[in-house]
């Protein structure tokens, strides 16, 4: 029986053309039957109070301790972490919307190739070039070493425009050339499906995570023994059910996420 819901943002509950339809409904539904749920987004463009915005247009009732993303993620990682070794000052490649939810770290002048502790890499879409990607690896391969955070390791998100590079392919290449694995917080990594099983206070073989990406979102949440559900809309593409393993359930939508529970219930 599921007891708790987990459910991706893009493609999911929303796209740039606005709520998808049905989503709205569908999670004041779940509220009504006192089934928790949360949102656990790859998206580190936008600060979390961004999606509780949008949840708010849609007419759901939500607060931050339903929206877990990477950026709220590392937030309490630097805290642990802080308590051990030093973690400031941190070199910070997020987008100039998102650079709000660290304002209260040490932060590093944005030109500075050495000093980092902490090295965090997000979506910056079009500010990362050349410059930005030598930047990021001369300060990784300061000494000491700092600490290398990717905030997810998605590899492509879809835009209006068609598919976009995210964080993933550049977390990768930084990799590759310093010699230093990073820290990934985000999906698909299991220490950010526990945290947001924590959170939700649900027995993972009671939870459905529901997504549009085969593999951070499907088989990430596989792997920590979780039930999934894919739907056909966001970067959903029908190749995606050739890629084994298969999820438990493929939905057209979010929209029909309600009388799927009714029917398995």
């Amino acid at each position: 029986m599921i007891k708790g819901v987990l459910f991706d943002w893009g493609g999911v509950l929303h796209d740039d053309n606005g709520p998808i339809a049905g989503a709205a409904s569908c999670l004041q539904q779940l509220s009504s039957q006192n089934i928790p749920w949360r949102i656990i987004s790859n998206t580190t463009s936008k600060p979390p109070q961004y999606l509780l915005d949008k949840l708010d247009d849609m007419g759901v009732q939500a607060d931050a301790t339903q929206i877990l993303t990477p950026i709220t993620a590392s937030q309490f990682w630097l805290r642990q972490q802080a308590r051990r070794n030093p973690v400031e000052p941190i070199a910070l490649f997020v987008a100039d919307s998102a650079r709000s939810s660290f304002q209260a770290l040490s932060l590093l002048a944005p030109q500075a190739e050495k000093g980092a502790r902490t090295v965090i890499i997000g979506d910056l879409a079009e500010g990362w070039n050349y410059q930005q990607i030598n930047r990021a690896l001369r300060l990784l391969t300061q000494q000491p070493t700092p600490h290398f955070i990717a905030l997810g390791a998605t590899r492509y998100w879809q835009a209006a425009d068609g598919l976009r590079i995210d964080v993933g392919p550049i977390a990768a290449a930084l990799e590759y050339a310093s010699g230093i694995k990073p820290i990934t917080l985000g999906k698909p990594s299991p220490a950010f499906f526990a945290l947001a099983l924590a959170q939700l206070g649900v027995s993972k073989e009671h939870v459905l995570i529901v997504g549009d990406d085969i593999e951070s979102d499907i088989h990430g949440a596989q792997q920590c023994g979780l039930q999934t559900a894919l739907v056909r809309t966001g970067k959903f593409q029908a190749t995606d059910l050739q890629k084994p393993p298969a999820p438990d359930v493929v939905l057209d939508s979010v929209a029909d996420l309600s009388d799927w529970l009714d029917a398995a219930h």
